[in-house]
């Protein structure tokens, strides 16, 4: 197999992570399933599955002879008031341990982050200590709290923070099966955690499931701020080697278009990426299509193709059959049609918003995409739908369906009531119950007319 250049590898790399957490069978239909203009791609997948599956047969670095070194020789070793309980996390640039609080003066477990040793000295010991800095300007209920820093005995770097005891947004609507308004006001929280990063002048820039936690108690916790972009630093003249690097180090899945072209990162950036999760809360889907996805469908996906709207792609074939649809549906509480109705429309609209390939399309800031799903729970017409009588109308019905219902059902009271009295009283009820409901309902559409928002 010939060397492979940067590119290449950071095309492999990714399909090589999935492909090695399949069992054999999936693998193989997995392989078969991709396009022929990923020939090349395949080929290369093969040979070094290849390799893997010889070395694996030799029993080499076999999980049950050999440990990765420093994985439990490091338990039990302190860090100042923390001592090291066990490894809870692990990545290219650090890993994760949980400890607690060794000096009695009160009981708490933290996470400690540690930079890996490879990368001392380099740019990603820089970019470790900016993660720090950042989180040391960010002071908010949602964002996962930086306790402390510091270096260890061995040389390595490290932050301590808070330890969150949760799971993943996605799985943790789908665990306790929250229904569409419910799985909103929980995204609300995460972008309430991003406004106030961006009036710091921070851009996130990998905003994706493993990196918003819901804790136990349903708090949002934000986590991660290891490749986040300072705007500040705008103004300097060229892109710093940290820059750069920073803005290779993505994930695929949930990068804007400006990310995989090469552009400048801003607030729009992370506007997508929480379109992205949106759609993947409301739907159960990915907006590429059901994966695993290659690279390149990728690539093609976010820059070229428009995304399904939410209520269709619950509902077309790429959502599975009959069964997994239902399982689906049920999962956010309701039924496959009907979750497509609640979709259609408003929630459309405010997805394909935030998705737009054209910043400048996009939501203005997270403010503006928070408010518009703030205005969607209260049944107020949404900034980014066109304005029409016949849409305000039909939000300001739903507001007040309550009074209308009340109103139409005391005229028909009334009818039924007309028919066993005498006409003078009869007569004399007309006149005042007319009375009320038109002063209620002429004073609704007076204030429809004048905002549209009663």
């Amino acid at each position: 197999m010939p060397a492979l250049s940067p590119d290449q590898w950071r095309a492999l790399s990714s399909q090589l992570d999935e492909a090695l957490e399949m069992t054999e069978q999936e693998r193989a239909n997995w392989l078969s399933s991709q396009p022929t203009c990923d020939r090349t791609l395949v080929d290369q997948l093969e040979v070094l599955l290849g390799h893997h599956q010889a070395l694996e047969a030799k029993g080499f670095l076999d999980a049950r002879s050999l440990k990765p070194p420093g994985k439990s020789g490091m338990a039990g070793q302190t860090l100042g008031a923390y001592t090291l309980i066990t490894q809870i996390g692990h990545g290219g640039m650090s890993s994760v341990w949980l400890a607690e609080r060794n000096d009695a003066r009160f009981v708490r477990k933290v996470a400690v982050k540690f930079l890996n040793i490879a990368l001392i000295g380099r740019a990603g010991e820089e970019r470790f200590r900016r993660e720090g800095m950042i989180l040391g300007k960010l002071a908010h209920p949602n964002i996962a709290e930086l306790i402390d820093a510091g270096v260890s005995p061995a040389g390595q770097p490290y932050l301590v923070l808070e330890h969150i005891e949760g799971d993943h947004i996605d799985r943790y609507c789908d665990h306790h099966r929250l229904g569409l308004k419910a799985r909103i006001r929980l995204f609300l929280d995460v972008l309430g955690a991003i406004t106030h990063a961006h009036a710091n002048l921070i851009v996130h820039r990998d905003l994706k499931p493993p990196n918003i936690l819901v804790r136990n108690d349903g708090q949002v916790k934000l986590l991660d701020f290891g490749i986040a972009k300072l705007l500040e630093e705008e103004g300097q003249c060229g892109a710093t080697a940290l820059t750069a690097d920073g803005g290779r180090a993505m994930t695929p899945e949930f990068a804007a278009p400006e990310q995989l072209t090469g552009e400048a990162a801003t607030p729009a950036t992370d506007v997508y990426a929480l379109g992205v999760l949106l759609y993947i809360l409301l739907t159960g889907q990915h907006p590429v299509g059901p994966g695993p996805h290659t690279y390149a469908d990728l690539i093609k996906g976010i820059l070229d193709t428009t995304p399904p709207r939410p209520s269709h792609i619950v509902m077309s074939p790429a959502a599975g059959n009959s069964q997994l649809k239902t399982s689906n549906a049920s999962r956010r509480g309701t039924t496959p049609d009907r979750l497509s109705r609640n979709l259609r429309g408003d929630l459309d609209t405010i997805v394909a918003t935030a998705m737009k390939k054209n910043p400048q399309e996009r939501y203005a800031s997270v403010q503006a995409l928070a408010d518009d799903l703030q205005r969607y729970l209260k049944n107020e017409p949404v900034s980014a739908r066109p304005d029409s009588i016949a849409y305000r109308a039909g939000k300001f019905t739903r507001r007040h369906s309550t009074t209308l219902t009340a109103a139409a059902l005391a005229m028909l009271g009334l009818a039924g009531a007309s028919l066993g009295v005498g006409a003078v009283e009869a007569r004399t009820a007309t006149v005042v119950l007319n009375n009320f409901v038109s002063f209620e309902i002429a004073f609704l559409f007076q204030n429809f007319g004048e905002n549209g928002n009663v």
